[in-house]
């Protein structure tokens, strides 16, 4: 290893950095699978308007045939009325027709969600105890069945 390497942590990288890393990442991505990473990778938003008024939304990222839970959130004053679970059929549908293999999601235990992702039928694959202030990091994923 040289002696002359030299590590840097870039808090907010500009465009050129990013630009970097994605060039390095994609040329590495497509020596192994032949597609490009930019193809594969895709952000979607759902959102959750009530009288006009954004309610709640859900940001998800698909890579490969997985589809990420990245984040979600609901006002508190339409909470405990199905919105969650309505929200969450537009997830799952939207994963079907990309053709996901699973929805993958992380959530901390304050966030009393983890409850909610069980009886939609998510299973834990993973746990980090205490790794913030004492909270539980939990990793589910639920695996699609293809619809017919």
């Amino acid at each position: 290893m040289s002696e002359f390497a030299k590590f840097q942590i870039i808090e907010n990288p500009n465009s050129k950095q990013k630009q970097a890393h994605q060039e390095k990442m994609q040329a590495f991505v497509m020596s192994r699978t032949g597609e490009s990473v930019a193809r594969r990778t895709q952000i979607i938003f759902i959102q959750l308007k009530i009288d006009n008024e954004i309610k709640g939304s859900v940001r998800l990222v698909k890579e490969l045939d997985l589809l990420a839970v990245e984040s979600i959130w609901i006002d508190e004053d339409i909470q405990k009325m199905g919105y969650g679970v309505k929200l969450y059929i537009q997830i799952e549908e939207f994963a079907q027709q990309q053709m996901c293999s699973r929805i993958v999601l992380s959530t901390y235990d304050f966030f009393k969600s983890l409850s909610f992702w069980l009886r939609m039928g998510f299973q834990i694959v993973g746990e980090i105890p205490n790794c913030s202030n004492g909270h539980h990091l939990y990793y589910l994923q639920k695996p699609l069945v293809a619809k017919k």
